[in-house]
């Protein structure tokens, strides 16, 4: 719990919808540790930032938006 309580996910906004589990918030966390990551590899070999966005599209499959 320690780890969900200190991730950006916004806990709040999860004691007001109906259907969220545990395991889903963590999965949540989970994604997020992965994005975080994949940005400072990116960075730190200097791709560019368009670089970087497609590959968070692609290893996490998420839209523009939420890359």
């Amino acid at each position: 719990m320690a780890i969900v309580a200190t991730s950006r996910v916004g806990l709040e906004a999860y004691g007001k919808e109906e259907g969220i589990t545990v395991s889903k918030l963590w999965d949540e966390v989970r994604q997020e540790g992965k994005a975080e990551e994949i940005v400072s590899m990116g960075e730190e070999f200097q791709l560019p930032r368009e670089a970087i966005l497609k590959r968070l599209q692609e290893k996490l499959g998420v839209g523009i938006q939420q890359a």
